[in-house]
């Protein structure tokens, strides 16, 4: 957790993958206790914003996933002002679980499944897009049928988004720690 923020703080883009059960949404809570601290220091001036995304499916634009998050929250008035702020990089995303977005169809033909990705994840791109701060983006590793495929439906860049991986079991000292 503690390479994370750094590499938030840097202003850093994250996928984070795992298998089922691999800690992938406990990860972004812990992040997201973190970063709200009052004990965080000051370079991270950006208000952290966790989303879990299985409550998105049909969202088509950022401000629709930002709406429903804080409709969700009972908090509806407070979407306007982040979606203000969106090019101006003052939040940092924490958003859970793009392997969670439903949709309505299926394919056995990787093509067209790819679409059906990218479809679902157009309000979730959109945001990445139309957000300059930094985020962290988890999922399943084999959602997608290729790492192409996945930049592509996220709208990230190969090459300036950092991959981590979570790790299916412990580690003989990580389970003596535990």
């Amino acid at each position: 957790a503690d390479d994370i923020i750094k590499a938030l703080h840097e202003g850093r883009r994250i996928i984070l993958l795992g298998n089922y059960g691999t800690g992938k949404s406990r990860c972004i809570q812990e992040l997201f206790a973190r970063l709200s601290s009052s004990n965080q220091p000051a370079p991270s001036l950006r208000y952290p914003i966790a989303i879990d995304l299985r409550d998105n499916w049909g969202t088509r634009r950022a401000h629709e996933v930002v709406q429903r998050h804080f409709d969700d929250l009972g908090l509806p008035s407070q979407a306007l002002g982040i979606l203000k702020t969106l090019d101006k990089g003052a939040v940092c995303w924490l958003l859970d679980g793009f392997d969670e977005i439903g949709s309505q169809t299926w394919s056995d033909n990787p093509l067209r499944l790819s679409q059906i990705h990218a479809d679902s994840l157009a309000g979730v791109r959109d945001l990445i897009a139309r957000s300059t701060g930094p985020m962290i983006v988890s999922g399943r590793e084999h959602y997608f049928n290729s790492d192409d495929e996945m930049f592509k439906c996220l709208g990230l860049s190969e090459g300036s988004t950092l991959v981590i991986q979570c790790s299916d079991e412990f580690s003989e000292q990580e389970l003596k720690e535990y």
